[in-house]
């Protein structure tokens, strides 16, 4: 399947939504991904689509450092919100982000 672009109009977590469900991801995965991308959001006190691209790598080592630090969460819970953020960028920014340097 080619390159999804959703909607502009919607929300951000609406495009993200919009396309996980156009590749057919499992409603759970797209809750749980759409969870871990609110939080990013959240922890970062992000407001717009550019706070979000600027210094992207940067921002997610440090989210999921805080999870394994303060959090206390397992390695794979640290992957699963990586998974989501990496679906994140492809399907609502626009680009692919790799983060093969991100693994902890």
């Amino acid at each position: 399947m080619g390159k999804v672009i959703p909607n502009p109009k919607l929300r951000l977590l609406d495009q993200v939504r919009e396309v996980m469900r156009i590749k057919h991801y499992s409603i759970r995965t797209e809750r749980c991904y759409c969870d871990w991308i609110r939080r990013y959001i959240h922890f970062h006190k992000m407001l717009s689509k550019e706070e979000l691209t600027h210094d992207a790598r940067a921002k997610i080592e440090l989210f999921l450092s805080d999870l394994a630090v303060n959090g206390k969460v397992a390695p794979a819970t640290q992957n699963q919100a990586l998974n989501g953020l990496k679906g994140f960028w492809l399907s609502a920014i626009g680009y692919g982000l790799t983060t093969n340097s991100l693994k902890s």
